[in-house]
């Protein structure tokens, strides 16, 4: 909010989205791996992610949970994920009355997504999920988005076409 870029552009879309700062809930992101490791994203800016709301078990925290993405971030190294713009985070929330995290998942296409899924069963599901159900479980349903970057600090876009998904 102190960055006046960003009011110019709150202030000139406030007909289109408002962000409600007083009843948004704080946390910590992390994200393992490099936006564009495994591809870039289209010039619309285009997206898609998928967000889980996972919960820590057997009174585990945050503290289990990240060394666990080492594991994890290995293991799709050794996968072919390239041409996907795969990407995760996880979001470690301190006050969501819905989930102790979130991960997320994002591709540079829907259709990167699918492949994504089949390489997950196939390569990283078999060592990666024994470990992590150890310290966490998700709920059965993702929510799905088809998002767009709208705002980049060095190179604010704001003339963005969101009838172009590619």
């Amino acid at each position: 909010m102190n960055n006046e870029q960003v009011l110019e552009w709150t202030k000139k879309y406030t007909n289109v989205f408002k962000c409600d700062g007083e009843n948004s809930n704080p946390f910590e992101a992390v994200f393992p791996i490099d936006v564009e490791e495994y591809g870039e994203f289209s010039d619309s800016g285009y997206f898609h992610s998928e967000v889980s709301r996972c919960d820590y078990v057997s009174g585990n925290s945050s503290e289990e949970a990240k060394p666990f993405l080492e594991s994890y971030t290995r293991s799709l190294r050794a996968s072919n994920y390239q041409g996907t713009g795969f990407h995760f985070g996880n979001y470690y929330t301190s006050n969501n009355p819905d989930a102790d995290f979130l991960w997320a998942e994002f591709t540079n296409f829907s259709e990167s997504t699918n492949k994504v899924a089949e390489l997950f069963t196939k390569h990283i599901e078999p060592t990666q999920f024994p470990l992590f159900s150890e310290f966490a479980s998700c709920h059965e349903t993702t929510d799905k988005y088809n998002g767009w970057a709208v705002f980049e600090r060095e190179e604010p876009n704001f003339n963005v076409d969101f009838a172009k998904m590619n």
